[in-house]
């Protein structure tokens, strides 16, 4: 059968850049099946990222088992090419110590994560989010097994090397370990230095709203709320709070408002009542 294998992968991507995670699965499944009845010739580094990518859709759609599965062959095909630790390698953990972690799985998730730090700390990309990324999946990790100073040192490492990259995309990574940073000191009762990086991540959310505005409108909104509430604990006066419910009501006027950033409109109406 002649099929460009480039070209139909770059379609599947397309799709989830797209959000149409069904119809990648389904281009997803049908090229693997072709593989796999030989009725096309690839080399092992495509199986991989095909394998890979399914098991991204697999895990978006909530089909972590499945994912899994992927995930195991692509490791196992990686090893049987490779006996080498590197990104490839790194980024195949991180993506299996993720469903290990939805999966309840936090041993093997935890093992995961810290075998990508080691290959990745040593990567000479220093460019790339995915150290940071996995810093915070792991601080992510430590948090929900109730421990939060290893948890916020693992995030202060991610907002560390993020800011250092400072790139469009450690951006929307950024926000989230600021978020992340956040919680953690609001669960502390800590509100000044949440609302402190609430703050940070919001700034950054402001430079995305031009250029971004469909990925970052439901985040931006909420940070408004998170602040709201810190503002509001910390005891702060009635002007910070009114500046950030007019933020509020021009995102609206000037982008709409989507499910998430309605959701988020709604909770701020219930602790302000407008």
């Amino acid at each position: 059968m002649s099929i460009n294998l480039e070209d139909f992968f770059k379609g599947i991507n397309r799709e989830i850049q797209s959000n149409n995670f069904e119809e990648a699965l389904n281009k997803s499944n049908y090229l693997l099946s072709l593989i796999e009845a030989n009725e096309v010739e690839f080399d092992t580094e495509f199986l991989i990222k095909l394998l890979d990518t399914r098991s991204f859709i697999l895990t978006i759609m909530g089909n972590n088992a499945q994912a899994l599965e992927d995930i195991n062959r692509a490791i196992e095909e990686k090893n049987g090419i490779s006996s080498t630790s590197d990104d490839q390698l790194a980024k195949l953990l991180i993506h299996r110590g993720l469903n290990y972690f939805y999966l309840g799985n936090h041993i093997s998730s935890l093992k995961d994560f810290n075998t990508a730090i080691e290959i990745l700390s040593s990567s000479a990309d220093k460019e790339s989010t995915k150290l940071p990324q996995v810093f915070l999946n792991r601080g992510a990790l430590l948090k929900k097994q109730g421990l939060r100073k290893e948890s916020l040192e693992d995030i202060n490492k991610a907002i560390s090397l993020l800011t250092k990259i400072n790139n469009s995309k450690s951006i929307p990574i950024l926000i989230n370990a600021l978020i992340e940073k956040g919680l953690l000191l609001m669960e502390e009762e800590k509100f000044f230095e949440s609302a402190y990086n609430f703050d940070l991540a919001i700034s950054k959310s402001r430079q995305l709203l031009t250029t971004e505005k469909l990925k970052i409108l439901g985040t931006h909104m909420r940070l408004i709320y998170y602040l709201i509430i810190t503002n509001l604990a910390a005891g702060k006066h009635q002007d910070p709070i009114n500046k950030l419910l007019m933020e509020a009501k021009s995102v609206v006027t000037n982008y709409g408002a989507n499910e998430e950033t309605s959701y988020w409109l709604n909770k701020i109406g219930e602790i302000t009542a407008i």
